[in-house]
């Protein structure tokens, strides 16, 4: 009987370990509040979910790489407490409103998504209004650095001065 509780403790916090991560690896329940973040896609992941802070009368922006296009329609939870418009190249604005005369103070807590794909997956953004100290103001997808190596040979001082003698011998004239 012990066992099997002591089992049980240890799933439950395996489960909610799990599930307070999302797909992308930031903790669902720690939304970004850093005013300028960037964000770099991981090319083996075709499902990004997205936790941000936003404040009403300030817009969110977010940033896509060169060449990065909507492959289907944005679609918008609540449109009650969120506008946006795309720019090219792939810009989403946002900006959250308030709703139907509440006071803004009333309506920190509240989210809705805002979710579309492209060629790198699909998008969940998850909106949660708050205070406009603690809110992001812009996000900047970007692309990893390219998997490439530069190796840079450093030879030892015996080796270029044998080099330089060599060429040396090369260069002179009899």
């Amino acid at each position: 009987m012990k066992r099997s509780i002591i089992c049980l403790w240890v799933l439950l916090i395996f489960a909610t370990a799990c599930a307070t991560t999302s797909i992308s690896g930031l903790p669902q329940n720690k939304p970004i509040s850093e005013k300028f973040y960037t964000y770099t896609l991981n090319p083996n992941e075709h499902n990004i979910y997205v936790r941000v802070n936003a404040a009403i009368g300030e817009t969110l922006i977010l940033d896509f790489p060169a060449g990065t296009e909507l492959t289907e329609p944005i679609t918008l939870g609540d449109k009650s407490i969120l506008q946006y418009e795309i720019t090219r190249p792939l810009q989403i604005k946002m900006w959250p409103l308030l709703h139907n005369g509440t006071k803004e103070g009333d309506m920190y807590g509240l989210s809705t998504t805002l979710q579309f794909k492209t060629k790198q997956g699909a998008f969940i953004i998850d909106v949660v209004i708050t205070p406009p100290d603690q809110s992001c103001g812009r996000i900047t997808f970007t692309e990893p650095a390219s998997n490439k190596t530069i190796s840079i040979f450093f030879p030892d001082e015996g080796f270029l001065s044998s080099q330089q003698s060599a060429l040396s011998r090369i260069t002179e004239v009899p």
